[in-house]
């Protein structure tokens, strides 16, 4: 059990839990991923998306009703609010300039908001933007745009971008170190789109919402909000495998000490 809405999930590998926004309590709740046991912490209004950032052992969360995104200490709960953009959705943190990204379904911007200051640089993106992951591979971040049937690659130095077409009503996105691509849920289509490498798209359930990466057993996972199940997909071949959920999976997180992947009953 968590709090009401469940939305997004992000693993945290320092305490050993997940975190899990409550878009209907305006809590994040951190779940131990052995026992299940949790405690709830105040967010701002409506949170959505959560990130962790292991450099200074914070979680990052979108509060889509309050502009603001809140940085939550790991161990204490102790939060801190920073603007962004209208309507934050997703957050993704950015190893590499210290940095977390807030897509801003309002603003059509992606926020990038140093770490430690809370000073922030809007960018903008395409319409409705809602998932945000980073990319290592070409120091970028994806932003999936919701009303345009885009992802845009944004450059996390210079925030120039180029677009990419995806299905209908992209949601989450997901970096795939493996074969180098992102993958993006396209809730309207009831497909995931494998960008750049190969730009394929493979079926998944109805009204996917999410995406996570699986480096254990090579494969992406689908919360699929209106089948209620999660999509198993090889990476390489597009096969999948669906699982049952709860009600309406909403966010979706690869765990490395269970290898498990949790999911966000909404």
């Amino acid at each position: 059990a968590v709090g009401t809405n469940p939305r997004g999930v992000a693993f945290d590998s320092v305490t050993n839990s997940v975190w899990v926004t409550n878009n209907g309590s305006n809590t994040v709740s951190k779940v131990n991923i052995n026992t299940g046991t949790k405690v709830d912490y105040a967010t701002g209004t409506g949170p959505r998306g959560v990130a962790f950032d292991p450099v200074t052992n914070s979680v990052w969360v979108a509060n889509y009703g309050s502009a603001t995104v809140s940085k939550v200490n790991i161990n204490t709960g102790t939060k801190v609010d920073y603007a962004t953009g209208a309507n934050p959705f997703g957050v993704a943190f950015d190893p590499v300039t210290n940095s977390v990204w807030v897509a801003n379904n309002g603003s059509n911007t992606v926020s990038k908001v140093d770490i430690n200051t809370g000073t922030k640089v809007d960018y903008a993106v395409g319409l409705g933007p809602e998932g945000v992951a980073f990319d290592p591979a070409t120091n970028s971040v994806w932003v999936t745009n919701w009303t345009s049937n885009t992802v845009s690659k944004v450059n996390i130095n210079t925030g120039t971008k180029v677009d990419y077409a995806t299905g209908a009503g992209p949601d989450g996105v997901a970096f795939d170190s493996v074969t180098n691509s992102v993958w993006v849920a396209n809730y309207g289509s009831n497909t995931v789109s494998k960008i750049p490498v190969d730009r394929f798209t493979y079926a998944t359930g109805a009204g996917p919402r999410d995406v996570a990466f699986d480096s254990v057993t090579n494969s992406v996972w689908v919360a699929n909000y209106d089948a209620s199940t999660v999509s198993k997909v090889n990476i390489n071949t597009g096969t999948k495998v669906d699982y049952a959920t709860g009600a309406s999976p909403d966010g979706v997180a690869f765990e490395s000490v269970t290898n498990s992947v949790w999911v966000a009953n909404n």
